[in-house]
Order: structure tokens, then sequence, then C-alpha cells
């Protein structure tokens, strides 16, 4: 269990490293192709998952019966979000793509049809 110091600290972490990913995605979208900085984004949290897991005992395989979950949530989510997200920043400031990415969702939902 976590003391509620670790937790705050815990959560301070994620909302600051959350918070320059798009910056830092911005910068780097200037010099490296939009699904080079997913495939890079997506083997150091690999690689950090990985140590993390190991480390704590807790590494083992999914079942073959998630690999169709993992697969879909993977490509579409990971890969095709992150590449567009990186894409889009080329051409936008940070504060509005994060806006636009994450607000996204919501508008769609609102203005699909239903049908009668």
């Amino acid at each position: 269990m976590l003391t509620r110091r670790a937790a705050f600290v815990l959560f301070g972490t994620v909302v600051l490293a959350w918070g320059c990913n798009w910056p830092v995605t911005k910068i780097l979208v200037a010099t490296v192709p939009p699904l080079w900085i997913t495939a890079l984004r997506c083997w150091i949290a690999f690689a950090a998952l990985v140590a993390i897991l190991g480390a704590t005992g807790r590494l083992c395989l999914p079942p073959r019966g998630d690999a169709p979950v993992i697969l879909g949530v993977s490509l579409l989510h990971r890969v095709a979000f992150s590449t567009l997200t990186a894409a889009g920043l080329a051409h936008l400031p940070a504060g509005k793509a994060i806006v636009l990415g994450y607000t996204t969702p919501p508008w769609v939902a609102m203005s699909a049809r239903t049908s009668p």
C-alpha cells in the first residue's frame, strides 16, 4: 500500500511526464517522421515496462485469447493515435493539439448520426 506522500509524488510525476510529452513530441516532429516518433515511444515504454515488471516479479505473458484485444488496442490507440498526433503537431501548437486530441471522442459521439 502506498503512503499518501508516495501517492502524491507518483501522481505529480505522471502529470509532469504527460504534460511534457506533447511539447517534446512537437520538438521531435521537426526532425523525425511521426511514425518513427511513435516507434521510439513504444520501444521506450516496452523496455520500461519489462524492466519494472521484471524487477517486481510480475512479468508474464498474457493469455493467447487476449491477443486480438491487445493487437487492436495497440494498433488503434498506441500506433494510430500517437502517429496522427505527432503528424498533427507538425502543423499545430502543442496546446491546441492537446485540446483537439482529447476532446475528439466526445465531439464525434455528439455529432454521430443515430439511426431512427
